[in-house]
């Protein structure tokens, strides 16, 4: 098992990129460095026309799915679906959406979650845009791009949670075991 220091758990909301996206406003927040244990990014989203609302759990389903199409577009592997991480994923996705803070969560986390992970890697997003409107942001920007089509994740987890007022916050939890 890797022993993740605490310095390597840092804020990856200190820097953010704007972009514009279909009267959306995204706002990206950079990965850790490729050599970190962790690649983690951050989304927020809001618009001021409403979304179609869908099940937390269809939310989930259709990220999995694109991401798992972005991989095979690309010639990886679809990522299975983690036997640890989805507690952890959802604990983290309630966890947010409770304190109405997008942030990303501890190393520790998920290394006490699936012990024997050699690499680890995290997106979140908050907002009330479509599955698909998300999972397009995410690969427009390069470090959640990074997390989704990283040739050594092999397995990942979606957590969906919808806070009573319409917005979605999502954690998808990444994995090398």
């Amino acid at each position: 098992m890797i022993n993740f220091p605490k310095s390597r758990i840092a804020s990856v909301l200190l820097a953010s990129t704007a972009l514009a996206a279909t009267a959306t406003a995204l706002t990206v927040a950079p990965a850790a460095a490729a050599a970190s244990p962790k690649a983690s990014s951050a989304y927020s989203a809001s618009t001021a026309s409403s979304v179609r609302v869908v099940s937390p759990t269809s939310y989930a389903a259709r990220l999995v799915t694109l991401t798992n199409q972005a991989r095979a577009k690309a010639g990886l592997p679809a990522l299975s679906t983690s036997s640890c991480l989805p507690p952890v994923a959802t604990r983290w996705a309630g966890s947010m959406a409770k304190s109405q803070q997008m942030t990303h969560q501890s190393l520790d986390n998920l290394a006490a979650a699936c012990p024997g992970w050699r690499t680890v890697g995290e997106n979140i997003a908050k907002g009330n845009v479509s599955a698909d409107v998300l999972f397009t942001a995410w690969m427009n920007s390069p470090e959640h791009k990074a997390n989704i089509l990283r040739s050594k994740f092999n397995q990942q987890s979606v957590a969906v949670v919808r806070d009573s007022k319409g917005f979605y916050w999502v954690s998808v939890e990444f994995a090398l075991r």
